[in-house]
């Protein structure tokens, strides 16, 4: 909290709800105190919390909400802790504006924080709730380039309404160095990507990866998709003679990754993911945070606004970046690494599962 609040606010914080001495006693030598302490909920701005993500299938936004919701849960008593609400868009622009925004303007008082998940659903959001005059601040999560999206002027300097928790950008040429000793006949990668949505906020990775490919000498192949038609279909055709399937922070290989993973396992192609959520529903190979990090974050900077503090005060917060590798223990059983290479991976990328 000390970083990412300014020290006076947190200060104020502390003033708030540490114990005071209601009245000082003595009695046969003993000193008795009664202390009281003021009630979290009194200073809450909301006690509701809506939080709006693309899928509910999402494997990466599902770990974000669990981690959201543990960290509020401990900064809170449990009879006091806030309700939270989570919205599904469905990958639909339209749902959301028909369902969901609905929702928040009837109990818009109630609500003391509007988290979103990824840049489509955030700068949808942040659209509705500037025409349908919502004043709840917007906190949002997992949008690598949050300026470029049009959310925020500038990380650096927080401003009024809307503040964001990201993760640092992976360094591709060290994660590809990696990649090659694990898969030594990598040649080519196939990275699909939902041509449907606009401002996906992951184009800039995406290029960032293709140029580290081309300087390694790795043949790209990329896939538009369709968010209309079914994911494996569409990979299918082009799984045949590819080294490597790369999933971008690709919402569509998110909501299908078991399914993917599947489908890369029957043409011996490794799915690789760049983050770890996709590992944990089955892709081989990931790097970064499985969404729980982000999560756990969001929700100290969700007490902070549930507590008052204004979104100018809070800094906007990138994680550190993770790009140490990470393997699905299925993916070393028909790995063609040795056993003593097989058995230093075991032992240097621990991995637990849910």
């Amino acid at each position: 909290m000390l970083k990412l609040i300014a020290r006076e606010d947190l200060g104020t914080i502390e003033e708030l709800f540490s114990p005071r001495t209601l009245v000082s006693l003595p009695f046969f030598g003993f000193k008795f105190r009664f202390l009281v302490s003021r009630s979290r909920t009194s200073r809450m701005t909301g006690k509701r919390i809506a939080i709006i993500v693309q899928h509910h299938d999402n494997a990466w936004e599902r770990r974000v909400v669990k981690g959201l919701v543990v960290s509020m849960l401990n900064a809170f008593a449990p009879e006091e802790s806030p309700l939270f609400d989570v919205f599904s868009c469905q990958s639909s622009a339209e749902y959301l504006q028909e369902n969901i925004i609905p929702s928040l303007v009837q109990k818009k008082k109630e609500y003391g924080v509007v988290v979103t998940t990824g840049a489509w659903v955030s700068t949808q959001v942040k659209q509705y709730m500037q025409q349908h005059n919502l004043t709840m601040p917007q906190l949002f999560v997992g949008v690598p380039d949050a300026v470029g999206a049009g959310l925020i002027k500038n990380f650096e300097i927080p401003q009024a309404g809307i503040i964001g928790v990201n993760a640092a950008p992976l360094d591709y040429d060290k994660c590809l160095t990696m990649l090659k000793e694990v898969v030594p006949s990598l040649l080519s990668v196939l990275i699909p990507f939902d041509a449907s949505i606009e401002n996906s906020g992951f184009e800039l990775d995406r290029q960032r990866l293709v140029q580290q490919l081309g300087r390694h000498g790795i043949e790209v192949k990329l896939l538009p998709i369709n968010n209309q038609e079914d994911v494996v279909d569409q990979l299918l055709p082009h799984l045949p003679g590819v080294s490597v399937l790369w999933s971008v922070y690709e919402p569509l290989l998110q909501i299908s990754a078991k399914r993917v993973a599947r489908a890369c396992a029957k043409f011996n192609v490794v799915n690789c993911a760049s983050e770890l959520a996709s590992v944990f529903q089955g892709a081989d190979i990931g790097w970064g945070d499985s969404g729980s990090v982000a999560g756990a974050y969001a929700g100290q900077v969700c007490f902070a606004l549930l507590m008052g503090i204004p979104t100018i005060h809070i800094k906007n917060v990138e994680t550190m970046s993770c790009d140490t590798l990470r393997t699905n223990p299925s993916f070393l059983d028909h790995s063609t690494l040795s056993e003593h290479e097989k058995h230093l991976i075991q032992d240097v990328i621990p991995l637990g599962w849910d």
